[in-house]
């Protein structure tokens, strides 16, 4: 009987052992786990993006192939050169130049880009704010080849505008429009809008 109890005794703190060893083991397996999971994070994330302005980019040669509809070879030709003149003139008429093109062809997706360039260089005051309204109104649905779209760009301007003039009900207005219909509308660099807010 001894020698029962004494082997149950053994059992008993092996078993506790063994316990505390697969609870150790639990516990570095986690912490490994976790290590993993934080170390991907920022990959998940890189690779959403990339994910995100592709479909972006996808989006903007569609509302770029619309032109061809509206337009012939020789307007498209000069919509083009008209929109990369801004380049090459002085700083004073870079405004008025990208603007000539967006009365010239309205409906070209370059109009939308041109007008939101000029929108955004004018001084900030009344000016400014209309056309960065314009933008939205009339251009909302023109695209950069990059893939930031001109109406979601320009809420997030305006509302960045507004918030600085002091305004934040109007410029929450444009914030929430950003957030609930273009939650995936990006910057020039590919970064979500609405991380920016």
């Amino acid at each position: 009987m001894k020698k029962l109890w004494m082997i149950l005794g053994i059992a008993c703190l092996c078993t506790g052992l063994f316990a505390e060893t697969q609870g150790e083991k639990l516990a570095r397996l986690e912490k490994k786990i976790d290590q993993l999971e934080k170390a991907v994070q920022p990959l998940l994330a890189q690779q959403k993006k990339q994910e995100i302005t592709q479909e972006q980019q996808k989006e903007a040669r569609k509302r770029m192939g619309k032109d061809s509809g509206n337009y012939s070879r020789e307007q498209l030709r000069e919509i083009e050169q008209m929109y990369q003149a801004w380049r090459k003139v002085p700083e004073t008429e870079r405004i008025a130049s990208l603007k000539a093109l967006a009365a010239k062809y309205p409906k070209s997706n370059r109009a939308g880009c041109a007008w939101l360039y000029a929108a955004r260089w004018e001084k900030p005051g009344k000016t400014q704010i209309e056309d960065l309204k314009r933008a939205i109104d009339e251009f909302g649905d023109c695209r950069y080849g990059d893939g930031v779209q001109v109406g979601a760009y320009a809420r997030f301007a305006l509302g960045k505008l507004l918030e600085k003039d002091g305004k934040k009900e109007e410029a929450q207005k444009y914030f929430n429009e950003l957030k609930t219909s273009f939650p995936n509308a990006i910057d020039h660099s590919g970064n979500l809008l609405i991380e920016r807010l």
